[in-house]
């Protein structure tokens, strides 16, 4: 590659030394080329690979923050929904609740009515036999004695309708919360039983 000298003098040791040194440097220079040239492209690939993977993380954010708010929808349609449910069932249980004491209620009423109904006739009897000359003492007893039966079977269905309305007064205000003992017997009699009974 160098030719002969100029000097058409012979090489010396020296110029083999010079000429293996330059050598070495061209081919150091070479795979110094061919590193940076292979630099460069692992560089550009390096930044392609890096591209592809930024745009991937913005698509899967993309992604996540659809699916985060298809959720949040969801959980507020669920809540919705719960909140929905929870006031059927109020209105629900006050149904029962109010058809329950409506029965309990119209039970002793409708029988206090008609109790009364029996004592208006009881009363147009005891006119008639007020008038009556023919009636006996014992006649007189005996439709006094049924129109106190029937006073005293309208005063326990009105008790019953009353005290039935006061517990259900008691239950519906608030107490104190303070823990009381209670008679279980009477809870059951008094209390639950009416509105199981419905």
């Amino acid at each position: 590659a160098c030719g002969p000298k100029r000097a058409r003098t012979s090489f010396a040791a020296a110029d083999a030394t010079f000429l293996r040194t330059f050598a070495n440097q061209a081919a150091l220079s070479l795979q110094n080329a061919r590193t940076y040239r292979d630099l460069s492209v692992l560089n550009q690939e390096l930044e392609q690979r890096v591209t592809d993977r930024t745009h991937e993380l913005e698509v899967s954010k993309d992604r996540i923050t659809a699916s985060l708010a298809e959720l949040e929808d969801a959980y507020l349609t669920l809540q919705a929904r719960q909140e929905q449910l929870v006031a059927a069932e109020k209105m629900a249980a006050f149904g029962r609740l109010a058809a329950g004491i409506a029965h309990e209620i119209n039970t002793p009423l409708g029988a206090s009515l008609n109790g009364l109904r029996l004592a208006r006739e009881l009363i147009a009897e005891c006119d008639r036999v007020a008038v009556d000359e023919t009636t006996t003492v014992e006649d007189w007893e005996q439709v006094v004695g049924e129109l106190r039966g029937v006073v005293t079977n309208v005063e326990e269905w009105t008790a019953k309708a009353v005290s039935y309305i006061r517990t259900v007064k008691a239950h519906g205000r608030a107490g104190g919360g303070a823990a009381a003992p209670f008679d279980l017997g009477r809870l059951l009699e008094f209390e639950l039983q009416p509105l199981l009974m419905h």
